[in-house]
């Protein structure tokens, strides 16, 4: 008869086992600690071991490291855990198979038996798959079609052994999810997507996604955007450093306008000083009149300007006009904007009736007390050049400057619009990364001071982010392993019920009463769960009010008073009198009730528990709660607070109490901690 070893810390698990492979004729003998298992393979000599992962003094995957190391038994591993890397390593350790909970006990007979078979046929259990071209080797996690090898991820590699597994067999989606992504995959299961019309791009391989409802997913990696970042960084560089030169042009225009007055002043009086001293010539007798009218002519058209007679009262008595044989006009200008009695040289500038502006110089020809209509004044005028004038002499000097400035400051632009984007575009790059769900992300703090900031934020997010992700995927890990134990007690029990397997009167009660006690140790999980889930939401409302300890501690001893006494347990209680504290008299009352829970189940009999409470200061308190129990191994005592975590592998609870007593604790400002020695007990304080 068969031997069948099976190593779990549940004792239901190992009962449903036991139920259905002695059915078959097994002999089967059950154990709960890794370090039984090896003993029992040791001295028992089983033919075949049906291992759990999660034991609580040594893993699975160590205890089927050293029995490799020494046997070749046939190791079934039967787990709540369904993560791949747990069944790659699994598998890569030396186990046959991997079987996960909850299952249905029939098929836990069947692949015992094929097994088994495979063994006593001199035959391990293959390792790799063959259809037609393709190749699957499981061990190895590769994949070769037609000889050629084929990168796969582990989800897309584990959907294909599934399809291969299970030839001609058509799952639903829920199937699938729960096969492939067993409790791991928490995203929305309402959310179908199908890629449609894949192409590569420069080595990816890229899709077209659609919805559910038909919508199209962009995922075109530009943001949709018709300028980047970079772009217009540039452009708006450029446009600044245009602006700036075409405003530096406008102002220099301005203020050489001035100076080009200046400089054409001291040409007009260069020209106009010949022109007087002919005209005082003509007044001395020295030259004629036709041969000074003919030689102001030639010098108005060779130095392009306007000669002009002036009497006392402004008016224009004669004027020689440049271009007068070509059609010219003379000017005409206002009587009070021509110079008039002056008595020595002056400048200026006037306006015509045109709106033209002249600049002009202007000498006297007669004395003051001469009659009203004689000639008094000559003034000399030339147009004045404006701005087109200004820059047909600066043009080219210009041109050549703003050509330099603009290549120097396209250069400078290229390199502060990559000081900026560069960081904005590592930043965009982590974050399509986390989208993708790889958290590993940091961005150098580098660029600007603003971009740097941006980048210290960016990272503490992702920290938080990742941290955030990882409690989740840990809770949701912890819940069902949590839950599967119970629910496969409950499952296969049930069946046992249903198909017969329980024939008898006392078997079908004993299914009965273990399906009861998983029923309501299930509901004690859900409700501390949902209690737990409330106080680390913040959602916990917190009384504040004065709160007598003595009084306290002394109702929580009443209430495990009976308890002490069925485990004959003495609780003791040393408190100071007069201790008060501010909280809420509920939460504080199940934080002890907790721990003095925790310390009688974990005591001997006829042990003691002892309760010390005493002042620390003038506003705070310290409790002290002791047992005098096995202890806690020192590398376990930082976890005790942890979710569901069983220290020492002694199983008191469902394995939140203590996490929610932290979280009241907490919620209160306060503190509480663990110290143990094993063999001396072990001791909670809370402050």
């Amino acid at each position: 008869m068969p031997k069948i070893l099976v190593v779990d810390d549940e004792p239901n698990i190992i009962e449903l086992a036991r139920l259905y492979l002695e059915r078959e004729g097994y002999q089967v003998e059950g154990v709960s600690t890794g370090q039984d298992a090896l003993s029992k393979q040791s001295t028992g000599h089983p033919d075949l071991i049906v291992l759990d992962l999660m034991l609580p003094d040594i893993d699975g995957f160590e205890v089927c490291r050293q029995l490799r190391a020494k046997s070749d038994i046939p190791i079934l591993m039967l787990t709540a855990r369904k993560d791949d890397v747990d069944k790659i390593v699994g598998l890569e350790l030396g186990a046959d198979d991997y079987f996960t909970k909850p299952f249905n006990p029939r098929e836990l007979v069947a692949r015992v038996k094929a097994i088994l078979r495979r063994y006593q046929a001199g035959l391990k259990p293959t390792e790799t798959i063959d259809i037609g071209d393709l190749h699957i080797d499981l061990s190895r996690h590769e994949v070769a079609v037609a000889g050629q090898p084929v990168k796969l991820r582990t989800k897309e590699f584990a959907l294909l052994v599934a399809f291969a597994q299970n030839p001609g067999i058509v799952f639903s989606r829920e199937k699938l999810l729960d096969m492939v992504w067993g409790y791991d995959y928490y995203g929305d299961p309402y959310r179908r997507c199908a890629c449609e019309s894949p192409s590569r791009e420069n080595g990816r391989l890229t899709c077209q996604y659609r919805d559910a409802s038909g919508n199209r997913i962009q995922n075109d990696g530009n943001g949709g955007g018709w300028m980047s970042l970079r772009t217009r960084l540039f452009v708006s560089y450029v446009l600044i450093v245009v602006l700036c030169l075409c405003m530096v042009a406008v102002s220099v225009t301005v203020l050489l306008q001035g100076y080009r007055d200046s400089l054409a002043m001291e040409s007009l009086e260069d020209v106009a000083r010949p022109v007087y001293v002919q005209v005082i010539s003509l007044i001395k007798g020295e030259v004629t009149t036709s041969e000074l009218w003919s030689n102001m002519q030639e010098q108005a058209e060779k130095n392009d300007i306007h000669i002009l007679f002036g009497n006392r009262r402004g008016d224009i008595i004669s004027q020689v006009t440049p271009g007068a044989s070509s059609g010219q006009q003379p000017i005409d200008v206002p009587r009070e904007e021509l110079p008039s009695r002056i008595s020595r040289s002056e400048q200026g500038r006037f306006v015509a009736s045109g709106g033209q502006i002249f600049l002009y110089s202007a000498y006297p020809l007669t004395r003051p007390d001469q009659t009203a209509t004689t000639v008094d004044t000559l003034i000399i005028a030339v147009p004045r050049g404006g701005a087109l004038a200004v820059w047909t002499v600066l043009f080219r000097p210009f041109l050549l400057a703003g050509l330099i400035a603009l290549v120097v400051s396209l250069v400078i632009a290229i390199l502060l619009a990559r000081s900026v984007y560069r960081p904005i575009q590592r930043v965009t790059e982590a974050v399509e990364k986390i989208a993708q769900g790889q958290y590993d992300q940091e961005v150098p703090a580098a660029g600007p001071r603003e971009v740097r900031r941006l980048a210290v934020s960016f990272n503490q997010m992702v920290e938080q982010v990742k941290q955030s992700q990882q409690r989740l995927r840990h809770f949701v890990a912890d819940v069902s392993h949590q839950l599967r134990s119970p629910l496969t007690s409950i499952q296969g029990f049930a069946e046992a019920m249903l198909d017969g397997t329980a024939d008898d009167e006392a078997t079908r009660l004993k299914a009965a009463t273990i399906i009861n006690d998983e029923s309501k140790r299930m509901r004690r999980q859900v409700d501390e769960l949902l209690e737990l889930a409330r106080i680390q939401s913040g959602q916990l409302r917190i009384a504040r009010e004065y709160v007598d300890v003595n009084e306290l501690l002394e109702q929580c001893q009443e209430i495990m008073s009976v308890q002490a006494e069925e485990q004959s347990v003495l609780v003791k209680t040393r408190i100071e009198p007069h201790m008060t504290v501010f909280g809420d008299t509920d939460r504080l009352e199940q934080v002890f009730n907790n721990l003095l829970d925790n310390a009688i189940k974990n005591s001997p009999a006829k042990g003691e528990v002892i309760v010390n409470g005493h002042r620390c200061g003038t506003d705070s308190i310290e409790i002290h709660v002791i047992d005098d129990g096995p202890g806690i191994p020192p590398e376990q005592v930082p976890f005790v607070f942890d979710r569901f975590y069983q220290a020492g592998g002694i199983r008191t609870g469902v394995g939140l109490g203590l996490a929610i007593a932290k979280e009241i604790v907490v919620a209160h400002g306060g503190t509480i901690e663990a110290s143990s020695t094993p063999g001396a007990g072990t001791e909670f304080i809370v402050r």
